[in-house]
């Protein structure tokens, strides 16, 4: 009894841990402007697409990680994930002499989030239920964002040295390749292919409706949460509430804000149940209000931490709902919705941008938007309740 005790906390942990792999693409943010700087032949905006380029990869390995995982087993697909993660680590600490060794690196971060996340989240399906489940989502974005924190903190601390040694921060993937080894289910291939021989064969038409609404929701959701840090360095000088240097200061308060969202999840899903989600998108409009309304600097933190705590609402809620929708099998395939929509979800924030132009109009419309999103999602999530019964 102990010792199952302990196999399922070593799981809980190594989840945990995983986890703070979410954002990886933003490790490389800080070496940005050292990186554009040593190849002055290569465009701003190619350097600048590093970041972004990872999640590009993950659209298309998350649609093929989930076909592996019925050959493989989850074990191995995410260990090897996280393998390709802390490869990178050092391969781009020793090989990083022009743009396209960069962008291969990139593209190798894009393979192991696309694994690792989806995976990771059918993990936990199998292993955890009801409030467990529910409450194991919320640490989830707790470390999400410790995991955001350890990526720019300690990723612009190695790039003031050398940008080089910015990707050793990606080593850290080795503790949940350890830690996997150890704690994960040894799912065998021949036991999930069994399982899909017994009738409960795996496609994306197999996959509950309301995924895709939850999907487009997180897709919807995204783009307006971007908005935020995309024009909030361009908001505090227009304003002259402060320094550009100060605005890493207010997105570190916006990750503390996500902190606060994941612990605060559970008790909140208590409440509100699937319409967490319509609660996330009205706690998002108050803190760009405020934002916007904001005469000095300590306002503007106050916004950053209620719009990072939005984030921590809306994504663990996806998630939850989904697992919950779908059957066991499923649930890897079917968060790779949310996931894919997430991630396509970003670039489109250049739509509320050219429709708003200046970055105070932006952050202005966008809490008009979210309030009717709000309003929009509890009539989804009554007609998805109704799809449900």
């Amino acid at each position: 009894m102990n010792q199952t005790k302990s196999k399922k906390y070593g799981l809980t942990i190594t989840i945990l841990f995983i986890s703070m792999l979410q954002m990886g693409g933003m490790g490389l943010s800080p070496s940005l402007a050292s990186i554009s700087a040593e190849m002055p032949e290569v465009p701003v905006s190619i350097v600048q697409t590093l970041t972004s380029f990872p999640s590009l990869v993950m659209i298309f390995v998350c649609l093929l990680a989930n076909k592996l995982v019925f050959k493989f087993g989850k074990k191995l697909i995410l260990l090897v994930g996280a393998a390709c993660i802390s490869a990178v680590g050092l391969l781009g600490y020793l090989f990083s002499s022009s743009i396209v060794l960069l962008y291969i690196w990139a593209a190798l971060l894009g393979v192991g989030f696309g694994t690792v996340l989806p995976t990771t989240s059918g993990v936990l399906a199998e292993n955890y239920e009801g409030k467990a489940r529910s409450t194991l989502m919320g640490v989830q974005s707790v470390f999400t964002n410790i995991g955001a924190m350890y990526l720019t903190y300690v990723g612009g601390w190695a790039a003031a040295v050398h940008w080089h040694l910015n990707y050793l921060v990606y080593l850290y993937a080795l503790i949940p390749v350890i830690l996997g080894i150890i704690f994960l289910p040894n799912d065998k291939p021949n036991q999930a292919a069994a399982a899909q021989e017994e009738g409960e064969k795996v496609s994306v038409r197999s996959l509950a409706k309301t995924t895709w609404v939850y999907g487009a929701i997180t897709f919807l959701f995204m783009i307006l949460y971007g908005v935020h840090s995309a024009n909030i360095s361009f908001f505090v000088v227009e304003k002259e509430l402060g320094s550009p240097a100060l605005v890493g200061t207010i997105m570190a308060v916006c990750t503390i804000g996500g902190m606060v969202g994941g612990a605060t999840f559970g008790f909140v899903n208590k409440i509100f149940k699937t319409y967490t989600f319509c609660a996330a998108f009205v706690l998002m409009a108050i803190g760009m209000f405020i934002t916007i309304a904001a005469d000095g600097i300590v306002a503007v933190m106050v916004g950053a931490v209620i719009v990072g705590c939005s984030i921590s609402w809306d994504i663990p809620q996806s998630m939850l709902s989904i697992t919950n929708d779908n059957a066991v099998a499923a649930a890897a395939m079917a968060c790779s919705v949310a996931h894919i929509g997430g991630q396509i979800g970003t670039p489109y924030i250049s739509l509320i941008e050219s429709f708003g132009g200046e970055p105070i109009v932006c952050l202005l419309i966008s809490p008009i938007f979210l309030v009717i999103m709000g309003l929009i999602s509890v009539w989804v999530m009554k007609k998805a309740s109704q799809v449900n019964a």
